[in-house]
């Protein structure tokens, strides 16, 4: 029922929520770290709560919103009926800080670490493979980029947001790699700024291509061995 971006926010959310039990991010934080517009964001936290994943407080001083709470709901809690109204409770006294500002995620919200977000949506967890991304970049260019570098995990994760798949990955490294590595102008441009970045389903689309000059040899030997056979007696 979710998309998987839909389920990638969810995660988010969850992680963020590790300490109190809910989430006080902005929309605006949201669509910054998946570089989305503020209404995408909007519409997934209003299927996420049409669904059951998620539930949300409003806290209000006057008519002025002062404080929204995304409470995450897993497969062992209780999904809420989305037929039911659940509003707060007005007795309660919430004393709210008047220097809060909506966008301010660190309130309330600790955020794990873990490079490997787990999706808890699904029987069979999905997750980020920003090591495995990483690591074989690495082995293929020779370089030691790190898979901790949020730089590096932000680009990962924007193309995850494109529906694209670890295997997109390997093979715009696979394309690119052939196309570049050993050329001294080009072999610079191996690292995930490059690759992981606007122009990703190109290269992901490229036929991949030996570079003719440090494959001369190659070339010589095909071109030989095709004189010979044409010179056979039979």
């Amino acid at each position: 029922r979710l998309t998987d971006s839909e389920k990638l926010l969810f995660a988010e959310i969850t992680s963020l929520s590790n300490k109190y039990g809910y989430c006080t991010a902005s929309n605006g934080y949201f669509a910054t770290l998946y570089s989305v517009v503020k209404e995408t964001i909007s519409r997934r936290i209003s299927n996420l709560t049409k669904f059951g994943y998620l539930k949300i407080e409003i806290i209000k001083e006057g008519n002025e919103v002062k404080q929204r709470k995304m409470y995450p709901l897993t497969q062992t809690s209780i999904p809420i009926d989305v037929k039911i109204n659940t509003p707060i409770d007005n007795s309660v006294n919430t004393p709210i800080d008047a220097n809060v500002k909506e966008n301010n995620t660190s309130i309330n919200n600790t955020s794990n670490n873990n490079i490997n977000r787990i999706d808890i949506l699904s029987g069979n967890p999905t997750r980020i493979p920003y090591k495995e991304i990483i690591d074989y970049l690495n082995e293929k260019t020779g370089k030691k980029f790190s898979h901790k570098s949020k730089v590096n995990q932000k680009l990962i994760q924007a193309r995850f947001n494109e529906d694209n798949s670890k295997e997109d990955f390997f093979t715009v490294i696979d394309n690119m790699t052939a196309q570049w590595k050993g050329n001294p102008k080009m072999d610079e441009y191996l690292r995930p700024k490059t690759l992981f970045s606007g122009n990703f389903d190109n290269y992901k689309n490229q036929t991949a291509k030996i570079n003719n000059e440090s494959n001369q040899y190659v070339d010589a030997f095909q071109r030989a061995s095709q004189s010979s056979i044409e010179n056979l007696p039979f």
